[in-house]
């Protein structure tokens, strides 16, 4: 473990919605306040969002949660210690807690890209990112589809991938937020090489794994069926596979989708490429919803979040369970530690 202090940092998410209140939750109870050594000499976290919003979650937690407040992001130094800080980011007039407005937002929207700056000054080593709505910042007048989206494009990566992470199972997918009508257009055998490739890297890097074992979905029932019921897994699928096999990947696939996250479940495989959004969040989400997080590959810095959105039927009314938040703000800080301890 590197003895240099790492910065991570947690985006308000959209002020409407519960991400204050599962920040607080999820920070209240971190290994810092438990006295945990190493989390307290190597990481620091820092809190992106309105002030006022959060002290609004605090009182109605009941919590004595309070991070101290930086003036601004100069501030992020080497001289500054372990421990958790707020960048307070005055959210417009008319933010609502509960709807999809414009200014919710607009406020969340200003957050990220108060994230992104920092990501480019090379001042955070991980952020976490709390939920937004994609229909109020697009109301705000912001073109956007998703946070994995929007950071690839703002980093200009190459190359990044949606994988999701439990105790029990790993999946990356293809495609992310895309209608599912679109799918098969989008696929291709780069695509999915590129997705397998990228995934057997994180697990080389972050798990120890020598070889990891990946499974491959298909696109159709039955794997199609030998072609009968699709010809993807044949012209598309199945030649991803094999270049990734002649790289020298442990690959398998396609399978059949409906039974190979219970194989991996049993151990048959280190992580399965799920070539749509629901195909993969599905069997993450039913075993293990609380204890999963998603994390972004190919990014310049580490990016996790939780599985769900905002959730603005619970915002404001303390109930919001935490789990994901907190296993997400975990896996950024045991990655940013190098520790294989949530693998």
């Amino acid at each position: 473990m590197s003895n240099e202090l790492k910065t991570v940092a947690v985006t308000m998410g959209d002020p409407g919605g519960i991400g204050p209140e599962i920040i607080i939750k999820a920070l209240s109870a971190y290994p810092p306040a438990r006295g945990n050594d190493k989390l307290n000499r190597h990481i620091r976290f820092l809190l992106i969002g309105d002030e006022q919003i959060f002290q609004t979650a605090s009182r109605l937690l009941k919590s004595d949660f309070k991070p101290k407040k930086i003036d601004s992001i100069d501030c992020l130094t080497g001289e500054l210690p372990a421990g958790i800080y707020f960048l307070h980011l005055k959210s417009p007039t008319g933010v609502t807690m509960g709807q999809v407005n414009r200014a919710n937002g607009t406020a969340a929207w200003n957050c990220l890209q108060t994230a992104i700056d920092l990501i480019h000054q090379h001042k955070i080593s991980a952020l976490v990112t709390a939920p937004v709505s994609k229909e109020a910042i697009n109301l705000a007048g912001y073109p956007f589809t998703g946070h994995t989206e929007f950071l690839a494009k703002k980093n200009n990566a190459r190359k990044v991938a949606m994988m999701f992470v439990g105790k029990n199972l790993k999946v990356s997918l293809v495609t992310t937020h895309l209608a599912y009508k679109k799918v098969p257009l989008y696929l291709s055998t780069q695509k999915i090489l590129e997705t397998i490739l990228i995934t057997d890297d994180w697990l080389k890097k972050y798990c120890g794994r020598r070889q990891p074992r990946l499974a491959v979905c298909g696109l159709n029932p039955h794997a199609g069926e030998s072609g009968w019921l699709g010809s993807e897994e044949k012209n598309i699928i199945a030649p991803a596979v094999t270049q990734a096999k002649e790289a020298g990947l442990a690959c398998q696939g396609p399978f059949p989708a409906d039974n190979i996250f219970k194989q991996a479940l049993d151990g048959a495989f280190e992580a399965v490429i799920a070539l749509y959004h629901d195909q993969g969040l599905i069997p993450i989400k039913m075993f293990g919803f609380n204890e999963s997080a998603n994390i972004t590959l190919g990014l310049p810095i580490i990016r996790t979040s939780p599985l769900h959105g905002t959730a603005f039927d619970l915002a404001g009314k303390g109930t919001a369970e935490a789990g994901s938040m907190t296993t997400a703000i975990n896996l950024a800080t045991e990655m940013c530690l190098q520790e294989k301890s949530l693998f």
